[in-house]
């Protein structure tokens, strides 16, 4: 069964503007695609199980990049976290989503 919280018509997986919202994969407990959310929905209480991903940066030396939370950010705010997070626009892989949230991020891209 898929199930579906979007917000309306003018609901789309990648926003076009400030004014569109995000939408996300919700998912069950072994990671099945069950239907989609608008991110805020999905991150309030009681939240939802949705995909997303964390990006780590290592140099050759193993030291690890670090950034620090924005302190407007709804979700963990000031927090000292991984090089970048960020969730898959429905039917977009983990991988080519964490490519397109590092280029957004840092300006940079996978080797």
């Amino acid at each position: 069964m898929t199930t579906s919280a979007t917000t309306g018509p003018t609901a789309s997986p990648v926003p076009d503007g400030d004014d569109q919202p995000i939408m996300l994969e919700l998912v069950d407990e072994a990671g099945v695609t069950i239907g989609t959310a608008e991110k805020l929905s999905a991150h309030r209480a009681p939240g939802r199980l949705h995909r997303a991903f964390s990006v780590f940066l290592l140099d050759q030396r193993g030291r690890m990049l670090l950034q620090r939370r924005a302190l407007g950010k709804y979700h963990s705010p000031g927090v000292w976290s991984n090089a970048c997070c960020g969730h898959p626009y429905p039917g977009e892989s983990p991988f080519a989503a964490a490519a397109r949230r590092v280029g957004e991020e840092l300006g940079a891209r996978p080797p």
